[in-house]
């Protein structure tokens, strides 16, 4: 049989046909017959398990014979899935070997040596036969498959059969690539149970299936079926990896199709596999490819919806993450409220200059809002875009008063109101929640509808009021919100405070002297709006004063609590002591609680929120403190430094700059606080207002009692919710306008760099679209790594010619550039590089090309050449973009086999060519460019991106896009997704759409042949232009018929200019009334032809060509044709002028309703010069930008006067070049190496590539020259005041000059301490802190002796007392002979103190006197009188003793965990009496209580029972009857009774300051705030002055073993023994440990 190769060309050779090889049934009806009795005969021998089973069934085995069974079922059925594959096996093999043998024919027997011989000598390709599975497959198809229907692609030049529904074949079917149909692919009409291999006859597998039940059957027949379905539907994977199907066949006979041992797997794989019915993306595509490549399945609704792209995503059409807009749609109902509504936001210009009294426009304020409606119906009803609403909706935007024109809204106010519009839809929808939620109360709430509903203008309103109506009516929301349900929402097990207060007796209370807070809120705004007149407040203030009107309810309160108590415990009376009122409630505190439930309501209120909202925003007030991190590091050279002490700076000169973001990063990295208030003033103010409206017009004392307590309620709100309120809403709002200004501020500046034209210069010819440039590059400019790269562009952008040189000082290598050079004749030279070696490239560049001697050779015209020489000029351009684009996939993918400088250089040479399309070619890389140098980075990326791509839209917008160039060449198709309407995807499907069709020869080509929606080509058809040739003969072709030609088929002259298609009607009426002529002289041509009669007509009559030489007549031509186009343009002008536009304006809108006139003077422009480029020239970057470009360095950091690192290249006779970290080179004069009048040489000073400083003392950045001075004089006094940052106008410098001398201090003091080096163990380098970590792991006693902060002369002593409580002791060092530096020192304990004491070295110190405190400290601590507990715990503990035994006074002792060394002795006389702290202090002899010395625990406990609870016994308790009510006044001042009590004598003050007598009580001091157990007096204030005691020993040395007399006397005979503490017999510790 003849091989049939699967591609064959026709007769032409043109169209390539695939052909599927046909199936022989017959043969392959014989073949699996031979196969069939071919089989083994010893397969047939062999015992079928299977049936050895059934023939044991039904006979009675015993268990250990049922095992067995068991094990031999399980080993039989092993064996029969092994038999089974084994026959697969076997039939494959066979199948294989036939198959081989028919598929190779008559060549079946050649090898591939033998086939690479018969080519080389027959000339002629033989073709090679796959022996994969893949043939096999293709002869199983049946012929039917020829009938599918054939699409033929030219673009491809292959045919591909078509296929239904929508799989993964279908990714590529807008290109018109082929469609293959899938290999396992089957006829529709042949029965789902056949097989792939249905031709043959296989007995085996008969057997199989005959061994199968009937479930098995069926089973494996659905499994067979869905695996054809699977095929059918898997689509065509030859398209997805981009692979034709000759190098698909290639593939699979190389590697298979990935069914080749299916077989051999058997049914093992097929039950496990799970078949998909329909293969998608996901299966194929990881998903971050998918995104990439826009098919998911938002992609899809974006590309399909007649929808502007933009206007369907919430975020830019750059951004990788883009997000579908969920938002509705305006109503037209709504678009009144959404005029006035995003009128009040637009932004200052707008309120400055229409709404107040004195603005400029006041007058058009009414104009102003109709724009804004008609700008919100184009924009979210008729879904046009803003570029369409600019360019074509003039009428609407600009009120037209006369001859004047007046722009109501610019087109950034434009792009204000669609962001405005998106925020008010999402407005719209949370109101309609919000009314949905209050319609679910049973009862409208009246203050609701009356009140709050009509101020809802805000999200933030609309919030306000959601938190009000879940406050106040949370069950019932939350009952309607169940029924909805059905019951299965749970309710909230959390409580808040407002609600446990509102259901205590504290919300009667409230409601007995105070008003609702609704009532309040009115009060309030009646008051503010009505200020300087009296307001009468009508309050009934209850009869008693508060502390007495209040004890009804501190009675039902406890009795709540006690309920509520019974409750816990009877629910869990096991775990619980029996309920008891321990949590005592007083009238002070229940009146604390209904302050505080007024405070909520109040600061819950949406009125009042939205007040004190508008309080902030008018008077808000942010200040600024650095941190104790910031204090150091914010030096005056940080950027933040400007506003390191901002005070009081008002919030309307912070929303047009960036410093508030700069302050918000500040305060993320903990550098500064930032603290936001309004003026104290206007604080005051909304204070009175609020205290005025809850104020009743009652004088007596009770009324002024309750208004007191009223006026604590509101100062609580005001304090504590609404000002931490307004703060934090200031805050975000602010952000996010300063966000706002900045991203735009990026936008206009990108606008700013790609709204120009290109780079003509004066000799260039605009007409050519581009200039032709060449760019060269050196790169880093390092000569002996770096070669100098050039490329040629011409004016259409393409790469001509790319060449690199080693140099251009050698002759050879500069005429091979001047060669370059005059063979392309580029318009302009563009230079960039990144060092300052690209300078010194530039000027010889400029050397070469405008050489007169070169250029003048240039001047000599090639015979029969009329080309006109032009001068090259030589350009420095910016080359952020050119930056970004060598490293990028794009460069890449086109200039693969390039160097990445060269691809540099292409950057440059189209960026000069067209600054526009490289911004536009970025995509999401855009915001790598740098536009603003300081905060860029502070914006979120998403607002980056929106304010970018609008930037770009506006600008391609304007200047238009060629559809047809833009299909055929990729680099300018990145122009196309910024078309109005369009947007990546739909771009991407319209580029296909007009690839499949050829050129387009007119816009309506879009709607007629299906490639844009209605809306869409609305949006975009006049901003695709389609150039065309006037002097087309098309538009006479009707008249030149005798039928009427479809002039949808032809080119349109209008189809090349701004007008929209719905205006060419009116251009037309134009040309006609300019020419003079009658619309019936064109009715038989086409619609425009009279515009082409207008366009083309001429000025002069003369068309006498003149016999001269052709030369001649070339210049003759050249000169003639400006002023021809001079006079046309002029002709054409005046003509368009004679035109009444006003009457004919009014026409159009008394007839048609429709303003145009706007619309006429575009139409007359259009006619005058179609898409005329309205751009500003091409901007050169000034010296300071190139020196940025090539060096890194600006002008901040090259300011006069600064000291820079510099490093000496060259040493010359009277100077020294030098280089900057930058590589930019300066010059040192030899003058300034040394002091003026000094003689120098420099080679005796300086080293080539030593480092100097240097002062820089000129510099010119167009020359690049830089002089710098070395003179010590110069580098002395510094540079920090050339450095410091310069401070805000609100700068606190009274505040930053006191921290900073605080700073220096330290400094100082860090600076004259030297590091301390003492010769003992116990001596560490360390802090306080240091030694108190270090000390946390050592035992009670242990001692870190470190530097004193107090100077060198002292050190410091840290010993732990306790668990957490470390004593520190001042010693001062002393010489013992100041003239003797060798006798030693002195250590003096507290020196200055009375009671001071001397050591002579500081093991003394530690054993006599730590250690021995350390003892005391152990002593007191083992007496059962102490307790392990902090004084709060203690106090505690005395009360509950106390309380259980009333008729005893308790005392303990515990440590002082706030003086280190003291100890509290802590009593409690009786239960109506407080807790009473005493100070014990220790010291190495005894323990110091009231001055008196008391060598032992037990003459402790004596003293203090002699002083107090002896004779002070009866003092003690209190009489009865003689006690005043808690919170109760005495009457007359006088306690009854207190005069039945005998005067005591008095306890002596423990620390006996100056200002009492000795033999005073002590001063009791008030205890700290509690939140549970007594009262605990004299603890918790600053401690008093440490007591002293009479008679204290002052002698420099301590009485020897004067800490023993209390001592056990076995402990005491043992120190003694051991040399005692600094016995002089053995050196008294002398020398032990050598101090130095």
């Amino acid at each position: 049989m003849d091989h049939i190769a699967p591609w064959s060309a026709n007769e032409n050779g043109d169209d390539m046909v695939l052909d599927a090889p046909k199936h022989d049934e017959g043969e392959g009806s014989e073949e699996d017959g031979a196969n069939a009795m071919s089989t083994d005969s010893s397969e047939e021998e062999e015992d079928d398990p299977e049936e050895a089973r059934k023939i044991r069934e039904g006979f009675i085995v015993d268990e250990d014979e049922e095992d067995e069974e068991e094990e031999e079922e399980e080993e039989n059925e092993d064996d029969r899935r092994a038999e089974k594959r084994r026959r697969r096996k076997e039939r494959h093999r066979t199948r294989d070997k036939d198959e081989d043998e028919e598929e190779d024919g008559g060549i079946g027997e050649l090898d591939e040596d033998d086939l690479d011989i018969v080519e080389q000598y027959t000339g002629q390709r033989v073709e090679r036969h796959s022996k994969s599975r893949l043939k096999r497959l293709r002869r199983a198809r049946d012929e039917d498959d020829e009938d599918d229907d054939v699409v033929y692609d030219r673009s491809a030049g292959l045919e591909s059969r078509t296929t239904t529904g929508r799989d993964l074949g279908d990714l590529w079917d807008d290109e018109g690539a082929l469609r293959i149909q899938h290999r396992d692919g089957e006829d529709p009409e042949e029965p789902e149970d056949d097989d792939d291999m249905r031709g043959f006859i296989e007995a085996d597998e008969d057997e199989e299936v005959n061994d199968m039940g009937e479930a098995e059957k069926q089973e494996r027949l659905e499994r067979r079926r869905a695996e054809k379905e699977r095929r059918k539907n898997a689509g065509d994977i030859s398209r997805l990896a981009g692979l034709d199907q000759n190098a698909l066949a290639i593939l699979y006979e190389v590697f298979g199709d990935g069914n080749d041992y299916d077989e051999f797997l058997g049914d093992d794989v097929e039950e496990v596999q799970e078949i998909g019915k329909e293969s998608k993306y996901n299966d194929v595509f990881e998903p971050s490819e998918i995104r990439s490549r826009m098919l998911t399945e938002d992609d899809d609704l974006i590309r399909n919806l007649d929808m502007p792209e933009r206007m369907l995503l919430a975020t830019s059409s750059l951004s990788p993450d883009t997000t579908l807009s969920l938002d509705p749609q305006l109503s037209p109902s709504d678009l009144s409220d959404a005029a006035y509504w995003v009128s009040l936001r637009l932004g200052q210009r707008i309120e400055r200059d229409f709404f107040r009294e004195d603005g400029q426009f006041r007058k058009y304020l009414e104009a102003l809002i109709a724009a804004v409606r008609a700008t919100l119906d184009f924009l979210f009803i008729q879904s046009f875009e803003v570029p369409f609403i600019w360019t074509h909706k003039r009428d609407f935007i600009w009120h037209v008063d006369g001859a004047a024109r007046i722009e109501l809204l610019s087109v950034a106010e434009l792009w204000r109101v669609y962001n405005l519009g998106q925020k008010f839809r999402a407005f719209q929808e949370r109101k309609r929640i919000l009314e949905a939620t209050h319609a679910k109360l049973s009862t409208p709430d009246d203050y609701y509808k009356i009140d709050i509903q009509p101020k809802i203008d805000s999200m933030e309103a609309i919030s306000d009021a959601t938190e009000w109506l879940s406050l106040q009516h949370r069950l019932e929301l939350q009952d309607a919100t169940m029924i909805e349900d059905d019951g299965k929402t749970k309710r909230p097990t959390r409580i808040s405070t407002f609600e446990m207060l509102k259901k205590s007796p504290i919300d009667r209370l409230v409601k007995d002297f105070c008003p609702p807070a609704r009532e309040i809120a009115r009060k309030v705004r009646q008051v503010m709006n009505s200020r300087g007149q009296v307001i009468h407040m009508f309050l009934d203030d209850p009869a008693l004063p508060p502390l007495e009107h209040v004890a009804p309810y501190v009675d039902a309160e406890k009795h709540r609590l006690m309920e509520i108590e019974h409750k816990r415990w009877a629910t869990n009376p096991g775990t619980q002591d029996e309920p008891s009122p321990s949590k005592e409630v007083n009238s002070q505190e229940m009146l604390d609680r209904a302050r505080l439930l007024i405070a909520i309501e109040l600061g819950k209120d949406p009125l009042l929120r939205h007040v004190v909202r508008d309080l902030f925003k008018a008077s808000a007030q942010f200040s600024c403190l650095p941190t104790e991190r910031g204090l150091v590091k914010i030096d005056e050279t940080h950027p933040y430094f400007n506003f390191k002490y901002l005070d009081k700076k008002p919030v309307s000169a912070m929303t047009r700059g960036a410093q508030f973001l700069h302050i918000m990063a500040a305060e993320a990295e903990h550098l500064i606080t930032l603290d936001v208030t309004i003026g104290e003033d206007v604080r005051a103010q909304f204070l009175n207002d609020l205290i005025q409206a809850v104020s009743s017009d009652g004088y007596g004392t009770v009324s002024k009692l309750w208004n007191e307590v009223r006026a604590q309620a509101v100062t609580e709100a005001v304090d504590k919710i609404f000002l931490p309120f307004g703060a934090k809403w200031i805050r975000e709002w602010l952000r996010e306008e300063v966000e706002d200004w900045l991203a735009r501020r990026c936008g206009d500046e990108l606008e700013r760099r790609v709204n120009v034209k290109p780079l003509f210069t004066s000799y260039s010819d605009p007409g050519l679209g581009a200039p032709r440039v060449m760019a060269i590059s050196w790169g880093d400019g390092d000569p002996k790594k770096d070669a100098i790269s050039v490329v040629f562009l011409d004016e259409a952008g393409r790469l001509r010619e790319h060449t690199q040189f080693d140099n251009l000082k050698e002759h050879n290598l500069e005429e091979d550039f001047k060669n370059m050079v005059r063979r392309w004749k580029p318009d302009l030279i563009v230079i960039g590089g990144f060092s300052a070696s690209t300078h010194r490239l530039s000027e010889v560049v400029k050397q070469l090309v405008l050489d007169p001697i070169w250029q003048a050779a240039q001047k000599t015209p090639v015979e029969g050449s009329f080309d006109k020489v032009r001068p090259t000029e030589v350009r420095y351009v910016l080359d952020a973009v050119a930056r970004i684009f060598q490293h990028s996939k794009r460069a890449s993918e086109e200039f693969g086999t390039l160097s990445t400088i060269t691809r540099y250089c292409i950057g440059l040479a189209r960026y000069a060519q067209s600054p526009l399309n490289e911004y536009a070619a970025l995509g999401p890389d855009i915001t790598a460019i740098t536009f603003d140098q300081e905060a860029q980075h502070l914006v979120p990326r998403e607002k980056l991106l929106i304010a970018l791509e609008r930037s770009l839209v506006n600008v391609v917008n304007r200047v238009g896009v060629d559809i047809n160039r833009a299909v055929h060449d990729p680099y300018y198709q990145t122009l196309l997704p910024f078309v109005s309407g369009l947007g990546p995807r739909k771009a991407q499907h319209i580029a296909r759409k007009v690839s499949a069709l050829g050129n387009l020869v007119n816009r309506e080509q879009f709607v007629r042949d299906g490639i844009m929606t209605t809306k869409v080509w609305l949006n975009s058809a006049a901003f695709l232009r389609i150039p065309q040739d006037t002097n087309s003969k098309s538009y006479k072709l009707s008249k030149q018929s005798s039928e009427r030609a479809d002039f949808s088929e032809m080119p349109d002259p209008l189809d090349g200019t701004r007008l929209h298609p719905q205006d060419y009607d009116l251009a037309r009426k134009m040309a006609v009334d300019a020419l003079g002529h009658d619309e019936e002289d064109y009715a038989d041509e086409h619609p425009s032809a009279v515009v082409v009669k207008f366009l083309e007509q001429d000025s002069t009559a003369e068309n006498d060509e003149d016999e001269d030489s052709p030369n001649k007549k070339h210049k003759k031509t050249e000169k003639t044709r400006e002023t021809k186009s001079q006079k046309n343009y002029a002709l054409k002008k005046a003509q368009l002028e004679a035109l009444s536009l006003d009457d004919f304006a009014l026409n159009l809108l008394e007839s048609q309703k429709e303003q145009k006139r706007m619309t006429l003077d575009m139409i007359s422009d259009e006619l005058l010069d179609p898409f005329k480029d309205n751009r500003p020239d091409f901007t050169l970057p000034d010296e300071w930008e190139i020196l940025t470009m090539l060096t890194g360095e600006s002008e901040k950091s090259l300011r006069l006067g600064l000291i820079l690192s510099v490093q000496v290249l060259r040493i010359k006779q009277n100077f020294v070049i030098v280089k900057l970290a930058s590589n930019l080179e300066g010059i040192i004069n030899t003058a300034y190496l040394g002091e003026e009048g000094e003689s120098i040489q420099a080679d005796r000073v300086v080293k080539v590539g030593q480092p100097l400083q240097a002062r820089l003392i000129e510099f010119k950045p167009a020359e690049f020259y830089i002089e710098l001075s070395a003179r010590y004089s110069d580098l002395r006094t510094g540079d920090e005041s050339f450095r410091r940052v310069d401070v805000d106008e609100y700068y606190n410098n009274d505040r930053a000059t006191r921290d900073k001398d605080i700073i220096q201090r330290k400094k100082n003091n860090q600076k004259n301490r030297s590091r301390r080096m003492v010769k003992h163990p116990n001596f560490f380098n360390m802090n306080s802190k240091q030694a108190e970590e270090h000390l946390s792991k050592q035992h009670r006693g242990d001692v870190v002796i470190r530097p004193s902060s107090k100077g060198p002369e002292h050190l410091a002593v840290t010993w732990k007392v306790d668990r957490g409580i470390y004593q520190h002791i001042d010693v001062l060092e002393v010489p013992v002979n100041i003239n003797d530096p060798t006798a030693g020192f002195k250590y003096i304990v507290d020196p200055g103190h009375e009671g001071q004491r001397e050591f002579s070295d500081l093991d003394e110190l530690i054993v006599i006197h730590v250690k021995a405190m350390a003892r005391k400290v152990e002593e007191l601590m083992a007496h059962d009188k102490y307790k392990h507990e902090s004084p709060v715990q203690l106090a505690n503990t005395l009360t509950m003793l106390v309380n259980a035994s009333p008729d005893k006074s308790l005392y303990a002792f515990g440590l002082n965990p706030d003086r280190p060394g003291y100890f509290n002795l802590m009593f409690k006389a009786n239960t109506h009496s407080p807790v009473v702290t005493w100070p014990v202090k220790v010291t190495p002899e005894a323990y110091v209580f009231f001055g008196e010395k008391l060598p032992s625990v037990p003459q402790l406990c004596d003293a203090f029972k002699m002083r107090h609870i002896g004779p002070l016994a009866s003092a003690a308790r209190p009489l009865q009857g003689g006690m005043t009510p808690f919170g109760a006044r005495t009457p007359g001042r006088a306690t009854p009774a207190a005069s039945r009590l005998q005067p005591q004598s008095k306890t002596p003050n423990p620390y006996q300051t100056p200002q009492q007598p000795a033999m005073m009580t002590p001063v009791q001091y008030p205890p700290p705030p509690m939140t549970t157990g007594p009262q605990l007096v004299g603890y918790g204030m600053p401690p008093p002055q440490t007591p002293q005691w009479p008679g204290m020993s002052t002698t420099s040395q301590p009485p020897q073993n004067s800490g023993m007399s209390h001592m056990n006397p076995a402990r005491a005979a043992m120190i003694q023994q051991s040399g005692g503490w600094g016995n002089a017999g053995n050196g008294g510790g002398r020398g032990n440990w050598p101090r130095r």
